[in-house]
């Protein structure tokens, strides 16, 4: 299977998951095309103290997951530098 120009940059955020799919135009490499979004907000703020950061984090991203392809895309990713998340990452 070949694969794809488009790219998802995805925003680990506080708040939410956000992601962005786009790939570049069939006229004008210099330019994007916004193709697609997606918008997850968690149950609870990352860093509220009974939240639960990594089943929130993971929950959202099965939720992207089941909602967009990306088998073929490139995939970058930002993640919020909270202590919690940073302290699971090792």
């Amino acid at each position: 299977m070949a694969k794809s120009n488009a790219v998802w940059g995805i925003d680990i955020g506080q708040c939410a998951l956000k992601a962005l799919k786009c790939r570049p135009h069939e006229k004008d490499d210099r330019q994007l095309v916004v193709e697609s979004f997606d918008f997850i907000e968690y149950e609870k703020i990352l860093s509220q103290p009974e939240a639960d950061a990594e089943a929130l984090v993971q929950d959202a991203l099965d939720q992207f997951l089941a909602r967009n392809e990306i088998a073929d895309d490139s995939v970058a990713m930002a993640v919020a530098g909270t202590s919690k998340t940073r302290r699971r990452s090792r």
